[in-house]
């Protein structure tokens, strides 16, 4: 009789086991569902350290319902720059975005002046600098037609817009 209540409780053992594997396994699938759902892989883009060629960087960032905010973050990530050691950065870090807007399917992204500084940690030039982000908001945001990009408020390599006072011409 003994040898019964023994097997009793092996069994009344492994079906709580099972119960709480199970319901361990449910949670965290929910859980999983629940945080993980608003991830996206996204790809940057930076120059190698040693040689000139172009690496893509893989990068899990937060995806929110709008894409202006989904392109800023895309652009900010650039400018902190990569993981990697074996890769340099695009911009300076002190680089900041004064303005970023999506009207229609045209990114405006204004950077402040730092963006043209010269940079030890940068080794490209603004050119190529600007020509990484566009691809990389391009490669990720395939509906994207145009970026236009300002350094404090001007087209970089193109003569300084300034308004003459007309005023004492009269």
């Amino acid at each position: 009789m003994p040898r019964v209540k023994i097997e009793n409780s092996i069994d009344r053992f492994i079906v709580v086991a099972a119960v709480l594997l199970f319901s361990t396994f449910a949670i965290s699938l929910v859980l999983f569902f629940v945080f993980e759902a608003d991830r996206v892989e996204r790809v940057l883009f930076f120059p190698g350290n040693i040689s000139q060629d172009i690496f893509g960087e893989e990068r899990v960032l937060r995806n929110y319902s709008d894409t202006e905010r989904d392109m800023r973050l895309l652009v900010e990530e650039t400018i902190l720059g990569p993981t990697s050691l074996y890769r340099s950065r695009v911009l300076p870090k002190q680089t900041e975005i004064q303005l970023f807007m999506l009207r229609g399917d045209v990114a405006y992204i204004d950077l402040s002046r730092e963006a043209l500084s010269e940079d030890g940690d940068v080794h490209i030039d603004f050119d190529v600098a600007e020509s990484l982000l566009r691809r990389a908001l391009h490669f990720n945001f395939r509906s994207l037609d145009e970026v236009v990009i300002t350094v404090d408020g001007q087209l970089p390599g193109e003569p300084r817009f300034t308004i003459e006072n007309r005023q004492n011409e009269a």
